[in-house]
């Protein structure tokens, strides 16, 4: 048994803008991160009783990106969050037999809260994301008795399935303090669409 692993990763993060906001002024900052990492393992069995080797494959691999737009004015902040990613999935069982599945999101999210009074802050915002996935199971299931100088050939047995899904959102909420009470009321909707069908929820 033969085991063969490998893998890496990485995280890089630039920031642009004040971190602090200084009195009277506006403040406007910016982040972007990227991270990910991939792995692969690879495991062969040789030798025994078997006629031929037996390999089972595994492939995992993601990428993020996000980015945080933060602008603050007085009692007024403004947070704009765009991101964005890919998954990979990958299981291979000798060479006929593999799934492998493909994901891309992207989205964004914005949140907005202002301070109207020292016992009075408001808060609304919005989120939508966007998936898109892409997969393919291919088996061989049917085999055959060979006959002496014969090559069959088994067509293997292919699904691919494409999804695409779409999840929207809205809030919006207060904090009315009362003493040493905080009162938190607010409401929020959702919308989903996937294969068609679309789903509300408050």
């Amino acid at each position: 048994l033969l085991a063969l692993p490998r893998y890496w990763d990485y995280q890089v993060r630039v920031d642009v803008g004040p971190r602090t906001q200084e009195p009277g002024r506006p403040r406007n900052s910016f982040y972007l991160m990227a991270f990910g990492s991939d792995d692969v393992l690879e495991v062969v069995s040789t030798g025994g009783a078997r006629n031929r080797d037996i390999s089972l494959d595994f492939h995992t691999l993601f990428h993020r990106i996000k980015g945080d737009w933060t602008y603050q004015h007085g009692g007024f902040t403004s947070v704009f969050t765009p991101y964005a990613g890919y998954d990979l999935q990958s299981i291979a069982f000798g060479p006929e037999n593999r799934f492998d599945a493909d994901d891309w999101t992207l989205g964004g999210r914005e949140d907005l809260q202002i301070d109207l009074f020292p016992a009075l802050t408001l808060r609304a915002g919005a989120d939508v994301l966007f998936d898109h996935f892409v997969g393919e199971l291919s088996l061989q299931i049917a085999d055959f008795e060979e006959f002496p100088g014969s090559e069959p050939e088994i067509p293997p047995t292919v699904y691919a399935p494409i999804i695409n899904s779409f999840d929207g959102a809205a809030y919006l909420e207060a904090d009315l303090k009362v003493g040493p009470v905080v009162v938190t009321p607010g409401v929020r909707a959702t919308l989903s669409r996937i294969r068609g069908r679309y789903v509300r929820t408050y």
